[in-house]
């Protein structure tokens, strides 16, 4: 039982990216049926009532016997009856120039169950036994793009629900199904466990309460409700709450056993609570919870730790507070250690996405570290290791373009910046090491060529740096010139946009204004100075100023000696 719950919303340590994922649904199998028929359907293929499913599609078949998707519907009820043949027969007689993704989930659907079976059983195995990468592998090459009815969908979906890079692609696929099939629970039921595993509790405890008193899956719906009670603080709200799921179903034991568990754990829990160390620990939960990391709440829980001692929600909250300070071998230990003890199948996926997290960050930070230390061939094996824990974060991609810009490994560098913006185009830290990489050969010639090749948001994202080339490359032109090319009219325009700039470059500007006033025009050096000076009115731009000052002074005293002196009258 949790005092409170050990799961973190999306915002927490794991970093999701977000994209538009295209939403692949069975759907189109089941689509030409008439509106009564097809939730029949869909419905009696999810519950096994192949007597429903049978007398629905026999009623399509009435009204559109040439409809491919009735035909489809029909070997597939063959196939779970054990009449192969006769589905095949189906199959050799159905229009292959009908719909292509129809013909092919068709002849999918009875490989999957003829010439495949032993593969698609192995699948299954793998998936019942906690083997989901090697499960969902063998899944994605036995079904191809689409799954071929709506219950290899759910169960495809449920095994692609525990990876945390499928978040998004998963709840749009799910929410998908359940506005194409209204109110089938079954789908309902997916989605809320799918929400509930990302953070999204309250509208998975929605979804629970709506379907608790159905008379078909009101009970796998109130055991799923239950459960994520056992994740929830414990109130006497909650305790309320079990006590009407109970009410449901008063002839259900196992219903009635969690029930009375939860009313014995809320009679310890108010006695616990009488303590101030556990009303401590509590308070520090909290803290945790909103991302409040200070000393009294590590205290808080450290005392509760040594109170309290084998508490997965306490071990979790102190490798959050230690993660929140880089302390990642430490915050690895406690949620290790919270794992081992943890015996809620349900935050199996939470564990391995924690522990998953803290190892990336771990190994990211060592390679910063070795970066700076110039250990460079050090700095590239924690990089790797980091991608090995998580491939989808453009940042780690990022510092391994940095490692070989240092060494001078140029185009590798800009091979994998690439491969972070493919990850995150808007990444500040990538965009800016691309432009670095574009044409280093060149210097800030090749970095001002690189930003004209931006797009208006990419080049938001680096405008302080975009600005500080943009300076350097007049700053560049002015050193080459003898004179100041005023008769250059894409230079007048890089000029204009440094004099009317607001970038805080104090000592950039200074040595640009120093250049202008080498190549005699002392008015418009002057004028960078001024500007910059009265756009900031800081210590660094006074500074800078006084000693542009003291160069001009000193300028114009040289010239002054050199001048022959004046006739007297």
């Amino acid at each position: 039982m949790k005092a409170v719950s050990t799961k973190i919303a999306a915002t927490a340590l794991t970093v999701f990216s977000t994209s538009v994922w295209a939403v692949d649904v069975p759907s189109i199998f089941y689509s030409n049926a008439p509106d009564w028929l097809e939730n029949q359907i869909v419905i009696g293929e999810l519950k096994q009532d192949e007597t429903l499913v049978e007398g629905a599609v026999e009623r399509w078949l009435a009204i559109a016997p040439n409809s491919p998707e009735a035909v489809f519907a029909k070997a597939r009820w063959l196939v779970r009856n054990n009449q192969l043949q006769e589905a095949q027969a189906l199959f050799g007689k159905l229009d292959k120039s009908t719909n292509s993704e129809l013909v092919s989930a068709f002849g999918n659907y009875l490989s999957l169950h003829s010439t495949q079976q032993d593969q698609y059983n192995q699948a299954l195995l793998l998936q019942r036994g906690g083997q989901n990468e090697a499960a969902l592998e063998l899944f994605e090459k036995l079904y191809g793009p689409h799954r071929p009815d709506i219950s290899s969908e759910l169960s495809y979906l449920g095994l692609k629900s525990t990876f945390p890079k499928y978040e998004q692609e998963v709840l749009e696929s799910y929410e998908e199904l359940n506005r194409r099939f209204p109110d089938v629970g079954e789908i309902r039921l997916g989605l809320a466990r799918h929400l509930s595993r990302y953070g999204q509790e309250e509208e998975a405890l929605a979804i629970y309460r709506e379907l608790a008193n159905d008379s078909r899956l009101g009970v796998f719906a109130s055991t799923l409700w239950m459960n994520e009670l056992q994740t929830q603080p414990m109130s006497e709200e909650w305790m309320e709450t079990f006590e009407l799921i109970a009410s449901y179903h008063p002839e259900n034991l196992s219903i009635q056993q969690q029930y009375e568990t939860a009313r014995q754990n809320w009679q310890r829990e108010k006695t616990l609570r009488r303590d101030p160390i556990y009303r401590g620990k509590l308070a520090a939960f909290e803290s945790v919870d909103q991302g409040q990391y200070n000393k009294s709440t590590l205290n808080a829980l450290l005392a509760a730790n040594r109170k309290y001692p084998n508490d997965p929600d306490t071990l979790v909250a102190l490798g959050r507070y230690y993660y929140s300070t880089n302390d990642f071998q430490t915050s690895l230990d406690y949620f290790l250690t919270a794992q081992k003890l943890d015996d809620s199948p349900d935050l199996i996926d939470f564990y391995e996405a924690e522990t998953r997290s803290v190892r990336f960050w771990q190994a990211l930070d060592e390679a910063r570290r070795s970066l700076g230390a110039q250990r460079y061939a050090q700095a590239m094996q924690q990089v790797d290791v980091a991608i090995s824990f998580d491939p989808q974060q453009s940042f780690a991609y990022t510092i391994k373009g940095r490692i070989y810009l240092e060494q001078q490994e140029y185009t590798l560098a800009h091979q994998a910046v690439n491969k972070a913006l493919t990850i995150e185009p808007s990444s500040s830290s990538a965009i800016q090491l691309w432009v670095q990489t574009y044409d280093p050969e060149t210097g800030n010639r090749g970095e001002y060529e690189a930003l004209n090749t931006l797009s208006p948001s990419q080049r938001a994202q680096i405008e302080a740096y975009a600005a500080e080339v943009e300076h350097l490359f007049v700053y560049d032109q002015l050193v080459a010139s003898s004179e100041l090319p005023e008769s250059n009219e894409q230079f007048r325009e890089q000029f204009r946009k440094v004099l009317e700039s607001n970038a805080y470059l104090p000592w950039v500007k200074r040595n640009i204004a120093e250049q202008v006033l080498r190549l005699g025009n002392s008015r418009l050096a002057d004028k960078v100075m001024t500007n910059a000076y009265q756009a900031h009115k800081d210590s660094e731009h006074t500074h800078a100023y006084v000693l542009y000052l003291s160069v001009k002074d000193a300028g114009e005293k040289r010239l002054m000696s050199l001048m022959p002196p004046r006739l007297s009258s």
